[in-house]
């Protein structure tokens, strides 16, 4: 008996409501792309936060070290090598080294440049100046000079 009131029922349902539950059934199939996307920028997040992380990182300071000669500079140096900060401790340095790139460069090229306008200014003459360096290290590390 049951199977009979079922197949009259079906019998009578409109068949615009059969052609709107298949158009709905096609439409349905969206979200295979939608993850897919959601899957790319997940992973394109992950990889820029990985490569700014590593910028970061390799910015951060790593020490520092002070050149005398009479005129007294500082250099900030990041983990990468490279002069993070030049700060001149006393009135000739900045003389010196006012018109002087010394930031974003490597150790070797700041400190030649440095000796270049320390010679210009007269503070070193036929390489006869005592330079004291004193080295500030990262934090919790001594610090120790040399002479020479």
């Amino acid at each position: 008996m049951k199977t009979e009131v079922l197949l009259r029922s079906i019998g009578k349902i409109n068949d615009e409501l059969i052609a709107d539950a298949e158009s709905e059934a096609n439409t349905k199939r969206k979200p295979g792309w939608a993850k897919l996307g959601i899957m790319v920028a997940c992973l394109a997040l992950v990889l820029c936060t990985g490569i700014a992380a590593n910028a970061i990182r390799s910015n951060a300071t790593a020490g520092s070290f002070t050149m005398d000669v009479n005129p007294s500079v500082e250099y900030t140096i990041a983990k990468s090598g490279i002069v993070k900060n030049v700060r001149c401790l006393n009135s000739d340095a900045e003389k010196a080294l006012s018109d002087v790139a010394l930031g974003k460069q490597s150790v070797e090229t700041a400190l030649t440049r440095t000796v270049a306008a320390y010679e210009a200014c007269g503070y070193m003459e036929n390489g006869e100046a005592t330079v004291l360096a004193t080295e500030g290290g990262a934090p919790g590390r001594g610090a120790s000079s040399r002479r020479g």
